[in-house]
């Protein structure tokens, strides 16, 4: 027969025994005490960790209701530190509407009667924050001395919930419109948004309800859209949200005429209603921060719930399944259904807290796919979606069942590996890369998936979630500045990673914001000295660390993203300061450099022609240079991009000519219409004969072809000459001119005409 426990003895207890005279040993009724002491502090300790790092609110109040202890999640939930919220009334951090309800279910809880009910908190911040809270008697010698609290966050679940109830004050549509975008500013801060409804008769998008800041103009309130134009008639057309950074930078971007409409960021999401869609739901911002990934998928998951109710085709059904959809739903990806950031979060979290328990350790793996721009920008969103998914299967077939995977948004992944020292965790990435690395066949396109993979372990590189996620995004990125593979978190990754981050991020605000500037460096005719051409060169001023030369922030542009937006700056502000010049000269020409990363994107032309168009600047007068290895990283795009754009009558130059080691067997294939020589050939032309044999070749070549030439680096009166005995078309160079501002070009240009006869006599 089983023995029972042995029971506890109290204080009182042991006082009792020794008063009647037990013949018990006094030595065990001291080891049994102290034994008694040593259970109740090991309770006491699994319950302080019990509350310390439960994710959901934990508290305990006083029996005037005032806080005496808060763990992390009170604090998280509030906004107030615990010093802030102990000793202070519960009634302080809820909205006054809820007070007496919840005072009411104080008072019984205090009774002795465990009470369930939802509650409305303000946050430190000033949003609400509603909670579904328990109250719990706390009960000491069966006397009641204060009440236990546990808090879970259902904010979102709530607001999705309000969004499917009938509305009985307003049943409208703009109504329930005005509802959402209410409900989702807490979410998800914007400045503008609205409906636009589809009418498939005219074939257009039609403005439904607009909430407009007063900075949008008010000819946007009836601007229709036709169906398949700017984003929100792509939007409709495609079924597919967007997620668009800096939209007046977007080819497709149109505004109704003479609109002043500032830099929009945007999250464009359709409405669908029984597998249609019906209309298209916008939020925008005026100016940085862009929304992110996590908005985009916040905004995507209102519309989706609320669009029947826009439509009044069905009631939500109040269900325990319905909520748990919900749930679901706001904690994985839609795309890929692997756990998004904020589960990967809850359960690093819970991972961390068990480590520490258990004495073990755990690592995090961040993920980020190389050259996954090129896919979404060669073959469309749709196939980029499709690797996506493709990508989350692999990774799940690789890992253990006890193992997470998460979409972190975009092209990034995570992989949490509980009981993993960082030893493991670099073969469980190798695992990963190869599993990666098999071939994936889409739209008849044969990929190979690369990825860097940064590694961060508890509790060498981090002691909680938030560290760890910070250091292995580190990692990542120093893996990428190797050009892939796998790093491990370093401290001397830090200072390296924090200053690229900051500067993309001044360089996103530079673009957006036009802090940027050009200068210009005069092309001259070698024979008459004339000013025949201009070439754009971006300069960019930081207002702590002055003047970041492009070799500096250009690869920074092309690394993080941003040149398509960079080039673009530069083509809108070069084409629109030389269109309004009259002092520089009618005909003189325009150059404008582009990235290798340019000639990827099949939208270049239609921007280029859309400046032209608006500008009424001739396409012969624009030139654009590109590099041998630009061509060479993707010559079919590259080639059917600078195809279309010579088809504007744009002229299309091979700068740094020479430098390349195909240059002669590319030339005669590549649309080209002039070569520039290198810097590296001219600046010796006249004491190195080899140079002189390059350059006189390279004129000869090009005019066989019938291409110009320009010689660039002519610092000296006697290179020009050289060069113009050679047959050079054109010169550029400190010997004619420096890069220039705007006001000192004018002047330069101004005393050129003046004096021509000084380059001619060279």
């Amino acid at each position: 027969m089983r023995r029972s426990p042995r029971a506890l003895l109290t204080s009182s207890q042991l006082t009792a025994r020794l008063a009647r005279g037990d013949r018990g040993s006094l030595t065990r009724i001291r080891q049994a005490f102290l034994r008694s002491r040593k259970q109740a502090a090991g309770v006491r300790q699994r319950f302080d960790s019990l509350v310390a790092h439960n994710p959901d609110a934990v508290y305990s109040l006083d029996p005037a209701g005032r806080f005496v202890s808060v763990n992390a999640a009170c604090e998280r939930y509030s906004g107030y530190t615990s010093d802030e919220l102990l000793g202070t009334s519960s009634l302080a951090v809820i909205v006054p509407d809820d007070a007496a309800r919840v005072q009411a279910h104080f008072l019984k809880a205090l009774g002795g009667e465990a009470q369930d009910y939802e509650v409305t908190i303000v946050h430190k911040s000033g949003r609400r924050v509603e909670l579904q809270v328990t109250n719990i008697p706390i009960v000491i010698d069966g006397k009641c001395i204060g009440v236990y609290g546990v808090a879970k966050d259902i904010t979102l679940r709530r607001r999705l919930l309000d969004l499917t109830r009938p509305m009985s004050s307003t049943p409208s549509v703009e109504g329930q419109v005005k509802l959402i975008l209410g409900a989702m500013r807490e979410a998800v801060p914007y400045d503008s948004g609205g409906l636009y409804w589809i009418d498939q008769d005219a074939g257009l998008l039609r403005p439904y309800t607009l909430v407009a800041a007063t900075w949008v103009s008010s000819a946007l309130e009836s601007f229709e859209i036709p169906l398949g134009k700017g984003i929100m008639g792509a939007v409709a057309c495609s079924g597919q949200g967007e997620l668009v950074k800096n939209a007046h930078l977007d080819p497709r971007t149109i505004y109704p005429p003479d609109a002043v409409v500032p830099c929009e960021h945007l999250v464009v999401a359709p409405v669908n209603v029984d597998g249609r869609v019906v209309g298209v739901f916008y939020v925008a911002r005026r100016s940085d921060p862009p929304f992110s990934d996590r908005d985009f998928e916040v905004v995507q998951l209102f519309i989706s719930h609320a669009a029947a109710a826009i439509e009044k085709t069905y009631l939500f059904e109040q269900t325990r399944a319905s909520e748990e959809r919900f749930h679901y739903q706001a904690l994985h990806d839609p795309l890929t259904d692997l756990p998004n950031r904020v589960l990967l979060h809850d359960r690093l979290g819970q991972a961390v807290a068990t480590a520490k328990r258990d004495n073990a350790t755990l690592t995090l793996l961040v993920l980020d796919l190389d050259r996954f721009k090129e896919v979404n920008d060669t073959l469309g969103h749709h196939a980029g979606d499709r690797l996506l998914q493709e990508v989350a299967l692999r990774l799940r077939a690789a890992l253990r069942a006890s193992d997470t995977v998460a979409r972190l948004g975009g092209d990034e992944f995570a992989v949490l590996l509980p009981h993993a020292d960082t030893q493991v965790a670099g073969r469980v990435a190798l695992q990963l890369q190869a599993a990666l690395d098999k071939p994936l066949v889409l739209d008849g396109c044969e990929l190979s998936i690369g990825t860097s993979i940064g590694i961060a372990t508890f509790p060498s590189h981090g002691e909680d979630a938030d560290t760890l996620m910070r250091h292995a995004d580190i990692a990542m990125y120093a893996a990428k500045r190797a050009q892939g593979g796998v790093a491990t978190y370093s401290t001397s990754h830090d200072s390296h990673s924090s200053e690229r981050l900051t500067l993309v991020g001044a360089l996103r605000r530079a673009i957006a914001t036009d802090e940027l500037s050009l200068h210009y460096q005069p092309q001259v005719d070698c024979v008459t000295g004339r000013l025949m051409g201009l070439e754009a060169l971006v300069r960019w001023w930081h207002p702590e660390r002055g003047l970041i030369g492009p070799d500096e922030f250009v690869p920074l542009a092309e690394q993080s993203g941003l040149i398509r937006q960079l080039t673009r700056w530069v083509l809108a502000a070069a084409i629109g300061q030389s269109a309004r010049w009259h002092d520089v000269g009618d005909g003189v020409g325009l150059s404008v450099n582009l990235s290798s990363h340019d000639l990827l994107d099949e939208r270049l032309p239609a921007f280029v022609a859309s400046q032209l168009g608006q500008w009424r600047f001739s396409a012969d007068r624009l030139t654009l240079e590109i590099t041998e290895s630009a061509l060479l990283a993707d010559p079919g795009r590259a080639v059917d991009v600078l195809t279309q754009i010579r088809r504007l009558g744009v002229r299309v130059a091979l700068d740094d000519f020479g430098t390349g080691y195909s240059s002669l067997s590319y030339l005669k294939e590549w649309p080209v219409d002039e070569v520039k020589v290198d810097r590296s050939f001219v600046r010796n032309l006249v004491v190195d004969k080899r140079d002189r044999a390059i350059v006189r070749a390279t004129v000869d070549l090009a005019h066989s072809l019938g291409l110009e030439v320009v010689a660039e680096g002519v610092e000296d009166e006697a290179s020009l000459r050289l060069l113009t005995e050679m047959g050079s078309d054109r010169a550029q160079g400190y010997y004619i001119s420096r890069p220039l501002p705007p006001s000192q070009l004018v002047k330069w240009c101004n005393g050129h005409r003046a004096r021509p006869e000084q380059l001619r006599a060279a």
